[in-house]
C-alpha cells in the first residue's frame, strides 16, 4: 500500500467517526427533548471520557473561536488524540460553574465607540 491510500484512508475514517459524532449529538438532543432531561446526566448513555470541540462548545454555549481561546488561555484541559483535540468534561465543568468570563477583560461602561 502506498502512503498515499493510507493517508486517504486515515481521512475517510476520520471523516466517518467526526460523522457519527455529529449524529450522536443529534440523537442525544433529541431524547433530551423527549424525555425532558439529560440523557448524560441520567446515565441513560454513559459518562463520557472526553468530548469533542463541538460537544464542548455546545455544552458551554459559545463560539468556536471562543472555545479555543479558552484552551489557548489555559481554561480548558485538552488531549490531543491524532489531530482531534478533545477536551476534558472535568474542564467543562469547572468553567460551568465558575462562569465563562475567565480570561476576558472587563468592560467599562461605555458604547464602545471610543468614548472615555
Amino acid at each position: 500500500m502506498h502512503i498515499e491510500e493510507i493517508i486517504r484512508m486515515f481521512q475517510h475514517q476520520t471523516a466517518l467517526l467526526e460523522s457519527i459524532d455529529r449524529r450522536l449529538i443529534v440523537l442525544e438532543r433529541k431524547l433530551d427533548e423527549a424525555t425532558g432531561q439529560t440523557a448524560r446526566g441520567k446515565g441513560l448513555l454513559g459518562d463520557k471520557m472526553l468530548y469533542s470541540v463541538e460537544e464542548a462548545r455546545r455544552r458551554l454555549s459559545i463560539s468556536r473561536t471562543r472555545l479555543y481561546e479558552l484552551i489557548g488561555n489555559g481554561d480548558l484541559e485538552v488531549r490531543k488524540i491524532g489531530r482531534r483535540t478533545l477536551i476534558t468534561p472535568a474542564s467543562v465543568e469547572r468553567l460551568t460553574k465558575s462562569g465563562l468570563n475567565t480570561g476576558v477583560p472587563e468592560r467599562s461602561g461605555g458604547t464602545g465607540r471610543g468614548e472615555r
